[in-house]
């Protein structure tokens, strides 16, 4: 029996050889052709799969962005429902310091909210100058009350009235909501 698995494996090679042989005189005039065309053919396939990695990831970044505009979590939302409720309560209290500072923390929660939207930029005003008016219908105030807080930080002399402050405070209470963070 292994005489005949012997003899059965020494033709099965020897049939092989005479095909590797038979395929080498048909083909063996073009092998540099077909070796040239099977490497431009891997290289243009490498070449998509580094193409389409890239797209991926260009796609899953705009994806990450769309998600982050469509829906703010639920967690951002109490946080920022519970730093508008702190910002309410300074300015309650009548106190011009107390004002300025509710002024401050409203912008620094407009910029957060930006931010997170998917508005990209090195400062809040790089941010806003993206906005459109159909995307925030009250950013010409919200512009306002920006310049309004910088003047607050960066003017040490400047005092902002009781009314002016209101007003900012106003055109971000409405942007919040616009924002779907504040349902009041």
């Amino acid at each position: 029996m292994n005489d005949i698995n012997l003899e059965n494996l020494n033709v099965l090679l020897a049939e092989a050889k005479d095909a590797g042989i038979f395929w080498i005189k048909v083909f063996g005039d073009f092998l540099p052709f077909i070796q040239v065309f099977s490497i431009l053919v891997s290289l243009f396939f490498l070449g998509m799969i580094v193409f389409m990695t890239v797209k991926l990831n260009v796609i899953r970044e705009k994806v990450t962005e769309i998600v982050n505009l469509i829906s703010i979590s639920t967690i951002d939302r109490k946080r920022v429902l519970k730093a508008w409720k702190q910002i309410l309560d300074k300015i309650a209290t009548q106190n011009k310091s107390d004002i300025k500072i509710a002024l401050i923390e409203a912008d620094k929660i407009m910029d957060e909210v930006l931010k997170v939207s998917g508005f990209r930029g090195d400062s809040m005003a790089e941010r806003l100058e993206q906005i459109t008016p159909a995307q925030l219908s009250n950013i010409e105030r919200i512009w306002r009350a920006h310049k309004l807080r910088n003047r607050l930080v960066h003017e040490t002399d400047y005092e902002m009235t009781e009314s002016e402050a209101r007003i900012a405070i106003d055109a971000y209470h409405k942007a919040f909501q616009e924002f779907g963070l504040l349902n009041e």
